[in-house]
């Protein structure tokens, strides 16, 4: 990820990249939940609203928060 991220910018002359985890945190916390048999679409709006209060939250702190307020 990072040799891509260094490629990324140097073609296109850009001085720092955002890279997004939470979205990776995000969709790993909807599918343990969807696994849990709670529904995605009332899962992810929990989620969404925990990341917008906490971006950097992990995983585990999104399930946590999330089944606390399913």
């Amino acid at each position: 990820m990072v040799d891509l991220k260094d490629k990324v910018l140097k073609t296109f002359d850009i001085d720092k990249i955002s890279v997004v985890e939470n979205n990776t945190n995000k969709d790993e916390a909807l599918s343990a939940l969807e696994v849990l048999g709670f529904a995605r679409k009332q899962s992810e709006k929990i989620v969404v609203k925990i990341l917008k209060e906490t971006p950097d939250a992990s995983v585990e702190t999104l399930i946590k928060q999330a089944l606390k307020n399913l």
